[in-house]
């Protein structure tokens, strides 16, 4: 199965430079430098500031999450600039890929017992690969075990390593796709309805701490990709 999604991955940055192609419009939620990044994930913590009165949500936010996203700007910032690129340079289209935004054996369905047919390419579009091979690895929906992960980046590294710096953005910005998936997973919490589900919100900000606390391993380790994991 994973290697029918890198195919696909593949199949796509390869027709990356195809007649056309610069016509189609950027993917849903792109960021294409370090600072768009960082921008989209305050401006989901700050729609959430004031979104609910539990005290376990707001708790998590104030002594989890935002020290753990102060350590990643400062992680990310140092890591980011051994690619010479800074705070908010634009990744160059040729770094681009052609992605379907919203990837994962979530928006899949299995024929003939083993083809893999990717779904849904609503959000398809332009986007950077970090953020593609990324939000594969940290989407709660697919819980992948980590020796699947491991084969993922292992595999897209194959693909898209080719680009100089890929490797040094990956390792810069995957901790920080991960707090944005942390917040991803509260959405529901931006319901401002009477029918809120309050065991749905329970699961879902387990979710998030549980995000969250991959992350701060991560730093805590000082964890990186790298070509063998």
């Amino acid at each position: 199965d994973i290697d029918q999604a890198t195919k696909f991955l593949s199949d796509l940055y390869q027709i990356k430079d195809a007649k056309g192609a610069e016509e189609l419009p950027t993917a849903a939620e792109a960021c294409f430098s370090l600072g768009a990044l960082f921008a989209n994930i305050q401006s989901r913590r700050d729609r959430l500031t004031f979104s609910s009165s539990n005290a376990e949500f707001r708790a998590f936010l104030a002594d989890k999450f935002d020290p753990a996203f102060e350590s990643i700007k400062v992680r990310s910032i140092g890591a980011v600039s051994k690619t010479g690129m800074t705070l908010y340079d634009e990744l160059p289209l040729g770094m681009r890929t052609l992605s379907p935004s919203d990837f994962g054996f979530h928006n899949a369905l299995r024929r003939d017992k083993s083809e893999i047919v990717f779904l849904d390419f609503e959000y398809f579009g332009w986007d950077d690969p970090v953020k593609l091979v990324s939000d594969f690895w940290w989407h709660p929906g697919m819980q992948l075990t980590a020796p699947i992960k491991n084969v993922w980046l292992n595999k897209t590294i194959m693909v898209f390593g080719q680009e100089q710096t890929f490797l040094n953005r990956l390792n810069a910005l995957h901790p920080a796709y991960g707090v944005r998936w942390s917040l991803i997973v509260l959405n529901k919490f931006l319901d401002t309805s009477n029918s809120r589900d309050q065991i749905q919100l329970g699961t879902q900000l387990n979710k998030s701490v549980n995000l969250c606390n991959i992350v701060s391993d991560w730093l805590r380790n000082k964890r990186s990709i790298t070509k063998r994991i």
